[in-house]
C-alpha cells in the first residue's frame, strides 16, 4: 500500500483472523490492522495522517521514507579492498 509517499505492508494473521502491516522505510515503528482490507487501508492512512500532523505540531521534519541514503556495514577489510580497487581504476 502507498499513501503520501509512505509504503506499508499487508499481511494476514490466521490465528487472529485479521490483516496487519507496518510502514516501511522509516525508523518509527508504525503498525496498523483491520478485519477487512478496507479497514486496514483506512487505519494505515490514519496513522500516516496522524504522524504528519504530530510532526507539524511539534515543528519537526517527518522522516522521508527511502531517502536515497543507504548505510551498510561491510567490515574494515572489505572496505579497504574496495577503496584500493576503486583507486586502481581511477584514470590519471
Amino acid at each position: 500500500m502507498e499513501y503520501k509517499g509512505y509504503t506499508g505492508t499487508v499481511e494476514f494473521s490466521v490465528p487472529d483472523k485479521c490483516f496487519h502491516g507496518r510502514v516501511l522505510g522509516i525508523t518509527h515503528l508504525f503498525t496498523y490492522e483491520g478485519n477487512t482490507f478496507d479497514e486496514l487501508e483506512k487505519d494505515f492512512k490514519e496513522y500516516i495522517d496522524d504522524y504528519l500532523f504530530d510532526c507539524e505540531q511539534e515543528r519537526v521534519k517527518p522522516q522521508k521514507p527511502f531517502s536515497g541514503t543507504l548505510n551498510i556495514r561491510i567490515g574494515s577489510e572489505l572496505h579497504k579492498n574496495i577503496a584500493l580497487e576503486a583507486r586502481k581504476k581511477e584514470k590519471p
